[in-house]
């Protein structure tokens, strides 16, 4: 399974490069909830750890409310429009894009676009775990050009995975949008076009991240130990074949994540490979100017079939948030969560995710500017669809395309303009099979 599509609506910060040398002014914020970005950074670019130290899993117990926040409410239906939408243009080679309005492409709110051996699907349920975007349901495309909903599917929050036998849903309740989404019924397609409710899966507390390949299924999820006020928080690693049921995975320390440092487990997949990532609590104090802050080791495991894990070696900027897929390589984006004045920052690898280098000029990009005291940040957007990268620059109407995440082509840019929203938010590009979208717009490649 390739995982691509929307970048995630990150403010223009990046974290300082000056918080890997002398902790500047670094803050540690322990907030009670885990921001994680939708589509998927930390001090100064360490390696991650290379121990790997076993844990036992926590007792199943179901999170209380208050871990991780829900949904924005919402009036709209549960399931998607009947109507089909339409993405034409070239699979590659391209060189520019021609634009229509993207409402009626059926663009303007995918969040995640998963390639499979039947072709691919496509949601708007957003990837952040502890954060979940209500979705209207699913899409289907054989070839990426033509789209049909998926009705069978009712439940509001759908996140979708690659599975042995296809394609697998699971379907969460989002009714209460103070607590935790909960877990409804897990949804199986062959075809991708007929879809069956196989049952309840039996995974504990509240689902954070799916991903999957033909070998089966990884999830993380956020369970509780204990109850009322004294309830801690903490991660489980879980894997099926099926989607319902599921047994206990140990990945290194990642049980160990605390909430509000760094990023709780999270996991992705691509091309028959898993990639969990997850912050493996704090391990450490620095002494500077301002007062002690803790730093969080940040961890990604590889894996071919979902049981087995390598640890990845090489430095990336603090935590990582998820991986953008190429042809011949990949690039990491990463988020400075829980410190001050925050940020993001990239990574890119050619070895498969074996081997991680610190990109501080974001790629074709450059730093955003700053005037007075702020965050490090690239002055624009990326995104993948699994072939290649798009690079979009703020206002300057320039892009780029690269397959290896670190080698960039300038392309024709007459599209949208991806600059900061009044709210500080960046608006999302979503890089599809055949074009792009990006402010209701979609460019068919050409």
């Amino acid at each position: 399974m390739l995982w691509f599509g929307r970048s995630p609506r990150h403010g223009p910060a990046r974290l300082l490069p000056a918080l890997g040398v002398g902790l500047a002014i670094v803050i540690a914020v322990a907030a009670a909830d885990l921001l994680l970005s939708a589509r998927s950074n930390v001090v100064g670019g360490p390696s991650p750890s290379a121990s790997a130290t076993p844990f036992a899993p926590a007792s199943r117990t179901a999170s209380p409310a208050g871990q991780s926040p829900g949904p924005t409410p919402t009036t709209r239906p549960p399931t998607m429009s009947s109507a089909s939408f339409i993405t034409p243009g070239l699979t590659s080679g391209w060189t520019g894009f021609t634009w229509t309005s993207g409402q009626a492409a059926g663009t303007d709110d995918l969040r995640q676009v998963l390639r499979w051996r039947g072709g691919y699907v496509a949601t708007e349920s957003g990837t952040t775990p502890g954060s979940m975007s209500v979705s209207l349901g699913l899409w289907t495309s054989p070839d990426g050009e033509t789209w049909t909903p998926v009705t069978a599917i009712t439940d509001q929050v759908v996140l979708v995975s690659v599975a042995p036998v296809g394609l697998v849903a699971i379907g969460l309740d989002t009714t209460d949008p103070q607590t935790p989404a909960t877990v409804q019924a897990a949804w199986a397609s062959s075809d991708g076009t007929k879809w069956q409710n196989i049952g309840k899966p039996n995974l504990p507390g509240s689902i954070l991240s799916i991903a999957g390949t033909d070998a089966g299924i990884v999830a993380t999820v956020n369970i509780s130990d204990g109850s009322g006020n004294s309830a801690t928080p903490s991660f489980l690693v879980e894997f099926s074949t099926d989607g319902v049921n599921w047994t206990p995975e140990t990945v290194g320390d990642l049980a160990s994540s605390e909430s509000g440092w760094g990023m709780p487990p999270h996991v992705q997949s691509n091309d028959g490979h898993f990639y969990l990532m997850g912050t493996a609590g704090r391990v450490a104090s620095l002494s500077g100017i301002v007062p002690v802050a803790s730093v969080a080791r940040d961890e990604m495991w590889l894996s071919d079939d979902g049981r087995s894990w390598t640890q990845s070696s090489g430095g990336y900027p603090v935590f990582a948030d998820y991986i953008d897929f190429g042809r011949e390589g990949m690039i990491l984006h990463t988020n400075a969560v829980g410190y001050m004045p925050g940020g993001t920052g990239l990574a890119y690898s050619t070895d498969g995710g074996k081997t991680w280098h610190d990109d501080d000029i974001f790629g074709p990009l450059g730093q955003a500017p700053c005037q007075g005291e702020c965050a490090v940040g690239p002055d624009g957007v990326i995104g993948s669809n699994g072939t290649a990268f798009v690079a979009v620059k703020n206002g300057g109407k320039k892009a780029w395309i690269s397959y290896d995440g670190h080698t960039w082509t300038p392309i024709s840019w007459n599209g949208p303009d991806p600059a900061y929203s009044g709210e500080g938010d960046l608006s999302g590009l979503v890089v599809l099979p055949r074009g792009v979208g990006l402010h209701g717009m979609y460019g068919a490649g050409r």
